[in-house]
């Protein structure tokens, strides 16, 4: 992901990467909480497209989508 993102944005502050081994929707929801993070950017399965996969409850997008404290980007991944 570091890749993605060109050294020359123009952002205030670096952005910040994170990476746990907790329960995905849970480490999600945590670390958004402990950094105060302004985005969440998840990746959807193919099988299932981003937009569908935000309303299916049982997946993690579904989770942190409706928890998260703040909005949440999902790409087909």
């Amino acid at each position: 992901m570091k890749e993605c993102l060109p050294a020359e944005t123009g952002l205030e502050h670096p952005p910040e990467f994170v990476v746990g081994t907790d329960f995905l929707a849970e480490g999600i929801l945590t670390a958004a909480g402990k950094f105060k993070v302004d985005l969440i950017v998840m990746g959807a399965n193919r099988a299932v497209s981003a937009r569908m996969a935000a309303h299916i409850p049982w997946t993690a997008v579904h989770e942190v989508v409706r928890d998260a404290p703040c909005p949440v980007l999902t790409v087909a991944g």
